[in-house]
């Protein structure tokens, strides 16, 4: 099994549109591996950004309706922490019966993880839209070190409890 992805973000919209499945075939064949052997699909990707909507009356969106990390791409993570913040917004809507969710927004930005979000979509413009890939490399070293700088990034995995380590696939 393979799982190989390309992404055209659109960050710079000047720029034409690329063909990703030749952009695939290529770097394929840099592993001297041929797309044709493969079968290909393709998924689209909302980013997490600020100013769209996220709920309104007895909705919620979470996990990539809601909107990934517009950074790295990076979904899954997300998506299991956007389900505790539905779960806590759910449960206090019954308790409260006011099913407008008009605080899910702070809700999400309040979460451990989902704080970093409007960071993420901002650091992903400017990063992203560098036109000279030098200045784009060094941002990326920087960033690089400011991640490894973080408690994040020196993060011990989260314990798991027996039945949980017993069950896992």
């Amino acid at each position: 099994v393979m799982n190989r992805g390309v992404l055209d973000g659109r960050i710079r919209s000047e720029r034409p549109v690329r063909n990703l499945r030749e952009v695939l075939r290529t770097a394929l064949r840099g592993e001297s591996l041929d797309l044709s052997d493969f079968r290909a699909k393709g998924h689209p990707i909302r980013y997490y950004d600020g100013s769209s909507p996220v709920s309104q009356h007895r909705v919620l969106l979470a996990g990539d309706a809601a909107g990934v990390d517009p950074l790295f791409g990076e979904g899954i993570s997300l998506s299991l922490a956007y389900g505790e913040v539905v779960a806590d917004a759910v449960v206090a809507a019954f308790s409260s019966q006011d099913f407008g969710f008009s605080d899910y927004r702070r809700r999400l930005h309040r979460h451990w993880l989902l704080w970093q979000l409007p960071w993420r979509t901002r650091l992903a413009r400017l990063l992203y839209g560098f036109d000279r890939p030098v200045a784009a490399a060094l941002g990326w070293r920087v960033m690089s070190a400011v991640v490894g700088a973080t408690k994040w990034g020196k993060a011990p995995p989260p314990a798991m409890s027996v039945d949980a380590a017993n069950n896992h696939c």
